[in-house]
């Protein structure tokens, strides 16, 4: 099979994709229940997670369907045309500061690797979207700060674990985004 450095290559087109190909925010609905407040914050139960939800079609002709496992909520996207209950390589997408998760254009570009993307929503609200952490580090809250990024790390985690036992894939999850 390929290199290890030939099948990164082979998913750039992917990472681009994701990258450039997204215009349409997802509303969402703020509630109490999606803020994490630390470590010892679990959710109420391990997922509400179900493979009887159905997916709608995406602007792009992509399935996707809204989601949540743990404390985080997010969208599963599957391009058009693929099965999704297919082994298919995981790609989980960070959204940055004040962003939230979005569903790939009319005009997005899928790449020939075929992957499952999962696009989880910072458990924070932040101005227009949300955030991975309440604090920014300009406000000196490094105590607080501390704790809520262990909060978050600690979800973030779990999402990835549940993410590998949830979904058939060939590889591990593939985390990427931006800031």
């Amino acid at each position: 099979g390929p290199s290890g450095q030939a099948k990164w290559l082979e998913l750039a087109p992917l990472i681009c994709a994701l990258w450039l190909g997204c215009a349409e925010p997802v509303p969402s609905v703020l509630a109490e229940d999606t803020l994490i407040e630390g470590v010892g914050a679990e959710s109420r139960a391990l997922s509400d997670f179900s493979e009887h939800i159905p997916y709608a079609q995406s602007p792009d002709g992509s399935l996707h369907r809204h989601l949540r496992f743990g404390k985080l909520k997010f969208i599963e996207i599957v391009p058009p045309g693929v099965d999704p209950h297919a082994s298919l390589p995981i790609v989980v997408h960070f959204h940055g500061l004040s962003d939230r998760p979005r569903l790939p254009s009319a005009s997005a570009q899928h790449p020939s690797i075929p992957a499952r993307i999962l696009l989880p929503r910072g458990p924070y609200p932040f101005e227009r979207g949300f955030a991975w952490y309440p604090y920014r580090v300009r406000e000196n809250r490094r105590e607080e700060m501390k704790r809520a990024l262990e909060g978050t790390a600690h979800h973030l985690a779990r999402f990835l674990d549940e993410a590998s036992e949830r979904f058939r894939s060939p590889c591990r999850p593939i985390a990427v985004g931006f800031s």
